[in-house]
């Protein structure tokens, strides 16, 4: 690949300091991608997934083992050793793969990832998502940049490069890729987009065209980011026991769209959630909510209230019968939602759950602080989350000096609570 147009791929990559962990299958893509890294002075470590698929997996990722040997690559083979089933079979197996490249990344305390994935294979997912009826987001396609985790970030330099630059690219290295037998597999969808882009029925259904559709897309899908961010910060209060105040008067104030977005934008940040509820629901709760008589609904796991008067603030909060309790360890996000540090001492057997009925009443019993407690709607109050013992008493919640502890560890000072903040659209 010609130094400039390998200069243009730096724009999506981190500093060339840092470790990048590159998955590597062993086809032309990734095998060009590494190597093209390598080349520039990345300190890569290529991971190969071995799914065992197919009866040719290991000696495929021994042979990949072996060229990352000759060019001096630390290498790693992730061998899975769960079945992921023969139904839609490809995108189960994409995702126990990323799955196993994320875990190894930060087990291994790599922040930064990098795939090959080139211009068909935006062009195909965009004419995937297409036919699926996406709108703007999903028609970006694939980003260049995508957070994986709190840690991991996922790279995608190679979006605007066509496959044949790469496999050029590895015929003047001399270097030998594999074939995987199921590109040629036409009972697969992305095969089929495949042929029917090496054949398109009109002039400007090419790799090229479509991928630049998918970039204004992006473009598109930034403008209203953008605009529903504004939006969020205008009309949105986040308060620090993790319910949201929305006000009314907001849902006047924008096109729907925009609306739709912060409302599915709220939604993820209030369940922890990959993916808001489908559009569909989006839309009728929107519809419901600006209705006079609308009381209350629930959508995706949270309580959506109806202001007391005429032009207040609707509440959101987590509907306390999808909760679900966890372990209890010192540090820990609950429902991805609350970030909660436990400073006291952790049994065997202790969780974390919300507070409910039960717990309430025991609070109660044991001098709950006023300011914090009874300042919140019961409905509110029942979801805070607390750490229960195994015998299903509450011992340690946030603001509360429990009378029945005698060490000072066991007060109100072993439990802070406070809700994983806000980040905006832009940023997810």
């Amino acid at each position: 690949m010609k130094q400039g147009a390998f200069d243009k791929l730096r724009e999506y990559l981190p500093d060339g300091q840092v470790k990048l962990a590159v998955g590597v299958s062993g086809g032309a893509d990734s095998l060009a991608l590494v190597m093209i890294l390598h080349q520039a002075g990345y300190q890569v470590i290529a991971l190969t997934v071995d799914h065992g698929l197919r009866p040719e997996s290991a000696d495929e990722a021994l042979y990949v083992g072996q060229l990352m040997g000759q060019w001096g690559i630390e290498h790693y083979i992730l061998t899975l050793d769960t079945a992921v089933g023969r139904q839609n079979l490809q995108a189960k197996a994409r995702e126990a793969r990323y799955k196993a490249l994320v875990n190894w990344c930060e087990s291994h305390q790599v922040w930064h990832l990098c795939v090959a994935h080139h211009q068909e294979d935006q062009a195909e997912t965009f004419l995937m998502r297409l036919a699926r009826g996406s709108g703007v987001k999903g028609l970006q396609a694939m980003q260049p940049v995508v957070q994986l985790s709190d840690k991991v970030t996922l790279y995608r330099p190679l979006l605007s490069t066509p496959k044949q630059v790469l496999k050029d690219f590895l015929n003047v290295e001399s270097i030998q890729w594999i074939e995987d037998p199921s590109n040629q597999n036409k009972d697969f969808d992305r095969i089929k987009l495949r042929d029917f882009l090496n054949h398109p029925p009109l002039e400007g259904f090419t790799a090229e065209r479509l991928s630049q559709t998918a970039a204004t897309m992006q473009r598109a899908q930034q403008a209203l980011d953008f605009y529903t961010d504004q939006w969020l910060h205008t009309y949105v209060d986040f308060n620090h026991v993790g319910f949201v105040t929305l006000k009314k008067t907001g849902l006047q104030s924008a096109p729907a769209e925009i609306i739709f977005r912060a409302l599915s934008a709220l939604m993820i940040h209030m369940t922890g959630k990959a993916y808001a509820p489908r559009f569909s629901r989006l839309s009728r709760l929107y519809d419901d909510m600006q209705k006079p008589d609308f009381q209350a609904a629930t959508l995706g796991g949270v309580v959506i209230t109806a202001p007391a008067q005429e032009n207040g603030d609707f509440i959101l909060y987590r509907e306390y019968a999808a909760m679900r309790p966890v372990a209890a360890v010192a540090q820990t996000r609950f429902e991805g939602l609350f970030d909660l540090s436990i400073s006291a001492p952790i049994l065997v057997g202790d969780y974390i759950a919300p507070l409910g009925d039960k717990g309430w009443a025991q609070l109660k019993a044991g001098g709950a602080d006023q300011s914090f407690w009874h300042d919140l709607s019961h409905a509110i109050r029942l979801t805070v989350p607390v750490i229960w013992s195994s015998d299903g008493t509450v011992k340690y919640a946030p603001y509360w000096q429990n009378t029945a502890m005698t060490t000072p560890a066991d007060s109100m000072n072993g439990m802070n609570i406070s809700p994983f903040p806000y980040q905006t659209v832009t940023k997810r």
